[in-house]
């Protein structure tokens, strides 16, 4: 929740693959926004199993596919390309 409270969006997600191949999908706030209204809205508009409570709830999806279309995951920032050192002169 820190880096949530960082960038003020107040809320956290982790998602994870299971061993059956479906992904679940962590949510946690503050209470604001409430966590079981963004799983529901991630379960009407996915088609997704799930629910949960006012600062913490969790989103079910079939597959890492059906995940990955509804779900859209920025890249990791990229890293500073770092020269190598041109040989020594012999």
């Amino acid at each position: 929740m820190e880096l949530g409270e960082k960038s003020g969006a107040n809320v956290a997600f982790m998602w994870a693959l299971q061993k059956n191949g479906a992904v679940s999908l962590s949510i946690r706030t503050n209470g604001v926004p409430d966590a079981s209204a963004v799983a529901g809205h991630l379960c009407k508009t996915a088609g997704a199993t799930g629910g949960g409570h006012k600062d913490a709830a969790a989103v079910h999806f079939a597959s890492l596919a059906d995940f990955m279309k509804h779900v859209k995951i920025a890249p990791p920032p990229q890293s500073p390309k770092i020269r190598p050192e041109p040989p020594s002169p012999s």
